[in-house]
């Protein structure tokens, strides 16, 4: 209900689908023992568990869906808040962990946080697959060249900002733009043969919203 209400009809529909089709699909899956495998080091089980849950759970949120567990209040944090799903699912799941401190042995605590440690890690990992971005600021006397360039050759947006260097106090423009991770070696190549002495600052960036990115470029 309260899913339908911050995230919509069409969430709830999907994870309604995704909580009827769990289970029985896992029980599909259980009975087919030619596809066991048997694992004795519970550490190396842990970590497969954590690379499965985390990619699983990551795809299925991809789609605008859950699994209707605790990721239904991570999604509606992430909206309102923008709180990350993975930090939210890591905090719920601790702290659930921790109310069980006094009824398991301590090593099956451990094994859980080390679960919920990976899992969280690759559901980060899955939902940022593809929207990682990278920024990149260039200050160089060349700078209306370099600027056309990536308008002409990388086909990417960029932003004049007036700068004034430190030390010199030589006033100038520093050209800023975000490009996809693959243009970055060609950018690199681009500006060096432009300006050899050009000096460039690169910064990762998880998101990207606005025109070119989340918007059509002709908004």
């Amino acid at each position: 209900m309260i899913g339908w209400y911050f995230l919509g009809k069409k969430f709830v529909l999907s994870t309604l689908l995704s909580t009827v089709y769990y289970p029985i699909i896992l029980q599909v899956l259980q009975n087919m023992s030619w596809l066991a495998m048997q694992i004795e080091d519970q550490l190396l089980a842990v970590l497969f568990a954590g690379i499965i849950i985390g990619a699983g759970i990551g795809i299925v949120i991809r789609v605008d869906a859950s699994t209707g567990g605790v990721d239904i209040p991570a999604l509606i944090l992430f909206k309102k808040m923008g709180i990350s799903v993975a930090v939210t699912l890591w905090t719920l799941d601790f702290i659930i962990i921790g109310l069980q401190v006094f009824n398991n042995s301590k090593e099956s605590i451990l094994y859980g946080l080390v679960l919920i440690v990976v899992y969280t890690t690759v559901l980060n990992r899955v939902l940022l697959l593809g929207q990682t971005q990278v920024q990149v600021k260039i200050i160089s006397k060349k700078y209306s060249e370099i600027n056309e360039a990536i308008l002409t050759n990388l086909d990417r947006g960029s932003t004049l900002l007036q700068s004034k260097s430190g030390y010199a106090k030589d006033e100038g423009y520093m050209v800023l733009s975000v490009i996809a991770n693959r243009d970055l070696q060609k950018m690199n190549k681009m500006v060096t043969e432009i300006d050899p002495y050009a000096f460039m600052i690169i910064n990762q960036v998880n998101e990207v919203k606005g025109k070119g990115f989340t918007l059509p470029r002709n908004v």
